[in-house]
């Protein structure tokens, strides 16, 4: 007991002496700070995002359904070039996927083109994006992220094989449209072609506010609206156990009538794209290379106010300090400004990720499992680490004091 309340003591007083110093030069420890914080914040941010894609895309293949499309034509470094003979899929190519590869239990067509179209029902019109798709069940609209029906019911294999005229409107275009009149026999007319309307989105399903009006129709009727560069995704759903198979056999039918993109043209659903991860990954690389530059502030910040308190430290070597007191109160004053600065940095950047997955996975109605704590620990870890390395070095200078020539000063004296 007697020596760990003597370590205690002496603990405290360094931690005392550590803060006084930092509470010395308080412009000094505020700039330093701060340049951790911002640093601390921007990794952690970017690092959190990382972890809550790779999260997202674990839940997607969680759910089986792998999206089929063709890769962009951008290559980098580690990709082969693209060799290309269209750079689009086309419901042709769906049908040679569900003839050649039985590993495949449910395939979706989802295709989108030709921008806002004028929409009416009566005196009322509205401009809005209409999708074409083969889905015919209930289940395959939240493969689509549209949601669930309000009214109505899915197309039916008949409307899909013939192209018939019929519509399901999001909850927004049926609400600019009807208002609250009954849809029962209700019309719209796309582009000035006549749809039957059979369905009605739910309210508050995805992106029912905010992306505004939109509708989903047989893809055959794109030719109806005079939609000739319609750019199709699939959806796939793999047989149990047999997801390496059938990707390998849908990039092979692919291979053949398109060509080799480089890369699979299955992925996991929702997951970035190129661009956006090479974006992620650029911007991750700032934040770091920030955070190690505000450590090396943090270091020069210590080390200037050793260089200006080296007679102070050679007179407390004379009397008695030893180099291990030495050294723990300038590491630990180093340690509590990255310390400090990471703890708000990196609390700050772990939140705003928060909100923002929070924010994203309420539009999608996904289940919001928060983030993990891990890009927050590494961050902590890293600064920290930072701070015991400007500690050291700063006083490696310190102890090679020489107390004689401390105590021969005047100002000592």
């Amino acid at each position: 007991m007697p020596k760990m309340r003597a370590f205690l003591s002496l603990a405290g007083d360094v931690l005392a002496e550590s803060w006084a110093e930092c509470w010395r030069w308080r412009a000094r420890t505020l700039l330093a700070v701060s340049g951790v914080t911002i640093g601390a914040t921007a990794l952690t941010f970017m690092v959190s995002l990382q972890q809550a894609q790779r999260a997202y895309l674990s839940a997607a293949r969680a759910r089986s359904w792998l999206a089929v499309e063709v890769p962009s034509r951008e290559t980098d470094l580690l990709r082969r070039p693209a060799r290309l003979r269209r750079d689009s899929l086309d419901p042709i190519d769906a049908e040679a996927i569900r003839k050649a590869c039985p590993l495949v239990d449910r395939l979706v067509a989802f295709g989108w083109g030709g921008g806002a179209a004028d929409c009416k029902a009566g005196r009322r019109s509205c401009k809005a994006f209409v999708y074409f798709t083969d889905a015919t069940r209930a289940a395959d609209l939240q493969v689509l992220d549209w949601g669930r029906l309000e009214w109505g019911r899915m197309f039916s294999p008949s409307d899909i094989t013939r192209g018939n005229r019929v519509i399901l409107l999001n909850h927004a275009m049926g609400r600019e449209l009807f208002g609250d009149a009954p849809l029962n026999g209700a019309s719209v007319r796309v582009k000035g072609v006549r749809f039957r309307v059979i369905g009605v989105q739910r309210e508050g399903a995805y992106g029912t506010e905010d992306v505004g009006s939109h509708a989903l129709i047989p893809y055959k009727c794109a030719q109806d609206l005079s939609v000739w560069d319609t750019r199709f995704r699939f959806f796939v759903l793999p047989r149990s156990g047999a997801e390496a198979k059938m990707i390998r056999c849908i990039d092979q039918v692919l291979y053949k009538r398109i060509g080799d993109p480089g890369e699979s043209f299955v992925s996991a659903q929702g997951g970035l794209d190129d661009a956006e991860r090479r974006i992620i990954v650029f911007l991750s690389l700032v934040a770091l290379l920030t955070l190690m530059s505000s450590g090396i502030a943090v270091s020069n910040k210590v080390y200037v106010g050793v260089l200006e308190r080296v007679d102070q430290i050679a007179l407390r070597r004379a009397l008695g300090a030893t180099k291990q007191r030495i050294y723990g109160t300038i590491t630990l004053e180093s340690v509590l400004l990255c310390g400090l600065g990471s703890a708000l940095g990196g609390g700050a950047g772990w939140l705003l990720a928060s909100v923002t997955v929070a924010a994203a996975n309420a539009r999608a109605h996904q289940a919001d499992s928060g983030l993990p704590l891990l890009p927050l620990a590494v961050v902590l870890a890293l600064t920290v680490s930072l701070g015991v390395a400007a500690g050291f070095q700063a006083a490696a200078v310190a102890v090679q004091a020489d107390p004689a020539q401390g105590l021969s000063r005047k100002d000592v004296v």
